[in-house]
């Protein structure tokens, strides 16, 4: 039997789940076991099943009779790959170190701790590590059978957004991240600053797929205090992708009804884009100018 997937905005409830001034609610009563199902499943493949079980012990989301144990079950796979990601980035990051080659980790590991109090609301998938290309190669090679944990990258942002952001743009010194190494032991990841790792976030939630968690990440470091909103909107036209960032931040608050503004939020539901000579534009850019056109009427 095919299950009748969850709806749009009880996805996007759940992926509010804990954020300040969200006017979004969640089931108020017991959803039967098929809807149940659809549900989890809909969370484990939109990356937002930490954030439901989260919900559910809070008592955000009441649960039927065997409904709790489906959850949990899903929750633990989700948390012992996040587990897997985090320890697979670490022994990549010291085996680049010893090799001498200069990288930081994009997001995951590097990300999560800084920016959502509970890291276990939002479990990893995979982890993106940024080198130099002339770097490639060596990096791929010394993933020692975890590419499909580890992906590593010569591009700071997504194909199709922004400009080539290559390692030696992002030019900062590296922000030292606590993370667990594989053996449990502690390990320190080379991440963006805030600023940056803000704007490469913006990015992916423009690229997709996981639009919701994407944006979710989006809310979560505009909201972090502080944020130095001056250096994101610096960094943005630096990258080419002013526009990109205003429609992320802008839609992160849409989506999830955020009833509190920031410097950033202000900022992005008032952008309008700089009006060029002809030039030719990805289709990731002209569908991101029809959204934020829509938007705006």
């Amino acid at each position: 039997m095919t299950l009748a997937p969850p709806a749009e905005a009880t996805l996007a409830a759940v992926a509010a789940f804990g954020l300040a001034g969200s006017r979004h609610n969640l089931p108020a009563a017991p959803v039967d076991d098929g809807a149940w199902e659809a549900l989890v499943a809909a969370c484990v493949d939109a990356g937002l099943v930490g954030l439901l079980a989260a919900a559910a012990d809070a008592g955000a989301v009441p649960l039927g009779d065997g409904q709790a144990e489906a959850l949990r079950g899903s929750a633990a796979q989700a948390a012992d790959r996040s587990l897997a990601v985090e320890r697979a980035a670490a022994a990549h990051s010291a085996r680049l170190a010893a090799a001498g080659v200069d990288h930081r980790v994009l997001d995951g590991p590097a990300l999560v701790p800084r920016v959502f109090r509970d890291p276990g609301r939002r479990p990893l998938a995979s982890v993106e590590v940024l080198v130099a290309p002339s770097a490639l190669g060596t990096a791929h090679a010394l993933l020692d059978g975890d590419a499909d944990l580890v992906r590593v990258r010569d591009e700071a942002l997504p194909g199709g957004v922004g400009v080539r952001v290559r390692l030696a743009d992002v030019a900062d010194p590296p922000v030292e991240v606590a993370a667990r190494g594989p053996e449990g032991d502690g390990a320190r990841l080379p991440g963006l600053p805030l600023d940056a790792a803000c704007v490469t976030a913006c990015a992916r939630a423009a690229a997709g797929p996981q639009e919701l968690i994407a944006l979710r990440d989006v809310a979560q470091i505009a909201l972090v205090d502080p944020l130095d909103c001056e250096l994101v909107w610096a960094r943005a036209g630096a990258w080419r992708c002013t526009g990109i960032v205003a429609w992320a931040v802008a839609q992160a608050w849409q989506t999830f009804d955020l009833a509190d503004k920031t410097e950033l939020s202000v900022w992005a539901h008032r952008y309008e884009p700089e009006l060029r000579g002809p030039r030719r534009v990805s289709a990731l850019a002209q569908r991101l100018a029809q959204v934020l056109h829509r938007d705006a009427v």
